[in-house]
């Protein structure tokens, strides 16, 4: 089982404010960095409060097609269920999901 959190919205920055509000507190977690260095990413990544290549890794984000295309690369990989973490602004977080919905 996989587990991703995704933003449903083409504006690349905005996705990852909303991403770095999520995952930087993650940054002050020790296991949760010796993780992180682990699988590759180096100490300018996991700075807080993350780089746009770690959010880009941690969260997906883009128009739906494309969230739902990374999603479906975590079962191409072989995972047998994704879970999805939707990230969302302004108590919207129904727009998202409902766009994934339609796509998975």
């Amino acid at each position: 089982m996989a587990e991703h959190k995704v933003v449903v919205d083409a504006d690349p920055d905005r996705a990852r404010r909303l991403g770095r509000e999520r995952v930087g507190p993650y940054l002050r977690l020790s296991n949760y960095v010796a993780n992180l260095r682990r699988i590759g990413f180096d100490a300018d990544d996991i700075a807080f409060p993350g780089s746009d290549r770690l959010v880009d890794a941690l969260v997906i984000h883009g128009e739906p097609e494309t969230v739902a295309d990374g999603l479906r690369a975590h079962l191409a990989a072989g995972a047998n269920q994704v879970a999805i973490q939707v990230l969302f602004a302004d108590d919207d977080i129904l727009s998202g999901a409902r766009a994934l919905a339609q796509l998975l």
